[in-house]
């Protein structure tokens, strides 16, 4: 589900953040609400060390993803 004002509100806080101090890295909301980032978190729980290795090999093609 998707909450346009919880939506709203984060990204209005992180161009407030940066307003403020433009180096600052800014994450809005590290999960379901996630908009506008500086940061790419990824909630990812396999408790296989190598199977993580292999699904997050290839950094071009994890980033890929848009709104």
């Amino acid at each position: 589900m998707h909450n346009k004002e919880q939506q709203a509100f984060a990204r209005s806080l992180y161009y407030i953040t940066k307003a403020l101090d433009k180096t600052r890295l800014v994450s809005t909301n590290d999960g379901w609400e996630m908009v506008t980032s500086d940061i790419c978190g990824i909630h990812d729980y396999v408790g296989d060390g190598g199977k993580l290795y292999d699904k997050y090999l290839n950094k071009d093609e994890l980033l890929a993803w848009s709104e």
